[in-house]
């Protein structure tokens, strides 16, 4: 395929200067792609000082040709160089860089915000706008796989009363390798080899849905869709659509990269000491839990420990609808076997020989014991086990046993339990008034005699099986 630059405005010597344009040549995957619909900024600039900085401003003025005329085709350098102008970026522009950098973007569209008379007075239509929002997309290249996402969108890119620009990182993967273009052509002379692209320049797109829908199953019927979702680079046929998206799409994803980490403001409070809100006394201060977390503090029944192995191979799965390797792949992880035990956290409460016993399996790899055969025994082997589970847990349940009556406890601790003003856990007064998150009532803190519901043998000291004395909440 013969290299053609895309990105150059028709032919006119009289406007532009044929012996001033600088020439990109684009990977020829994108050359039929950057046709007509992606333009290069610096042939519409003077050389020098103007064509190296000052990119992102041509392209905003070359937006306003696309929108609102005179087109492109009939405007020349000078044109352009004096609309520019009228356009404010002073202070933005330093001998010490080379363009505009991305975290100036935000700071172009401020001082151009209004839009100025002059510009206006340039293209009547502007008066309809309040700012101009600049949102600039990258092209990224993996083998000849090229895709498209946003660097630095303007927080204006939904918001239809702001002019949209829209531009294109120029990088390295946009033009065409060394290699392939220091080859001999058939017939002709050999190609130079392409220089690194220029630093901070972009390349401007006019119409950003047209490219998005150039080469995709959208391209039949690409003047229909018009809308565009610029976080996402999706396409819509209609105003209505694309509102649906954005309530599930969101509209700051792209924004932090284009702008400099903020700077953390925590400040480190030495607190050792504070006042307990309920006691009204000081305390140590540390780590504390809340009253409706109390279940986080009780252990499960039994836990469950589970180990996958696996070994490399350099074979890969064959293409298939449900194994298909990547083009990139250079070998495979291929299931070995697995392993799983079960152990209780309670050593007065022991597991069934079933539970106890460790469950292991290995993989041959062959056919009747592949991968899929691997995994379902695995799962099949975790539901037989959730079956005894449950009836190990049932059978803890039903040794439950409830607290003595209160006509048969200990005097003593009945004396103790009467004298306790607050809760042992949480600290809050019995017989207050309180509000509950829950049930949004207030209700009264009553003391609950504490005990334990599986073996008071635990508490040899403590008949009754007081363990505490705690609040309802």
């Amino acid at each position: 395929m013969d290299c053609r630059k895309v990105n150059t405005p028709p032919n006119n010597d009289l406007a532009l200067g044929a012996k001033q344009k600088r020439k990109l040549v684009f990977h020829p995957l994108l050359q039929r792609l950057f046709h007509r619909a992606v333009l290069d900024p610096a042939n519409y600039l003077l050389s020098g000082y103007s064509r190296d900085n000052f990119c992102v401003l041509a392209a905003i003025i070359m937006a306003f040709h696309s929108k609102f005329g005179p087109p492109l085709r009939q405007v020349t350098q000078g044109a352009i160089e004096s609309a520019i102008t009228h356009l404010n970026f002073k202070g933005l522009f330093t001998y010490a860089q080379k363009g505009l950098q991305l975290t100036d973007f935000r700071r172009l569209e401020k001082m151009n915000e209004p839009i100025s008379n002059s510009l206006v007075h340039l293209f009547p239509s502007l008066a309809f706008f309040k700012g101009i929002a600049l949102n600039l997309f990258c092209i990224r290249r993996q083998a000849d796989i090229f895709r498209i996402f946003p660097v630095s969108l303007s927080i204006n890119n939904r918001n239809s009363s702001f002019f949209q620009v829209d531009m294109i990182r120029l990088t390295s993967d946009l033009l065409i390798s060394e290699k392939s273009a220091s080859l001999k052509k058939p017939f002709g002379p050999r190609k130079p080899a392409p220089k690194d692209p220029p630093e901070n320049h972009v390349l401007f797109v006019p119409y950003l849905a047209r490219v998005l829908t150039k080469f995709s199953h959208l391209r039949v019927n690409a003047s229909k869709y018009t809308f565009l979702c610029r976080s996402c680079c999706r396409v819509h046929r209609s105003s209505k659509a694309l509102t649906v998206h954005y309530s599930t799409c969101p509209s700051n994803s792209r924004r932090g990269s284009a702008s400099a980490r903020k700077r953390s403001k925590n400040v480190y409070l030495h607190l050792p000491k504070r006042i307990n809100r309920f006691t009204k006394r000081e305390e140590q201060n540390g780590l504390k839990f809340l009253r409706s977390h109390n279940y986080r503090m009780l252990k499960p029944l039994l836990i469950g420990f589970a180990d996958l192995e696996a070994y490399q191979s350099t074979d890969l799965y064959a293409d298939s609808g449900f194994h298909k390797a990547p083009s990139t792949a250079i070998s495979s992880q291929k299931p070995m076997g697995y392993a799983y035990t079960y152990r209780s956290l309670y050593e007065n409460i022991p597991l069934p020989p079933f539970l106890a016993t460790p469950r292991i399996r290995f993989c041959t790899q062959k056919e009747d014991c592949g991968d899929s055969e691997l995994f379902l025994s695995f799962f099949l082997s975790l539901r037989n086990d959730l079956v005894h589970i449950s009836n190990h847990l049932k059978s803890v349940i039903a040794k439950d046993r409830p607290p003595v009556p209160k006509a048969q406890r200990n005097k003593r601790l009945l004396a103790l339990f009467n004298q306790s003003k607050e809760c042992n856990f949480c600290g809050r007064k019995f017989f207050s008034k309180c509000f509950s998150a829950i049930s949004k009532k207030f209700y009264r803190v009553l003391p609950c005699w504490d005990h334990d519901h599986y073996l008071h043998k635990q508490f040899p000291l403590l008949a009754s099986g007081l363990r505490a004395v705690l609040c309802q909440g």
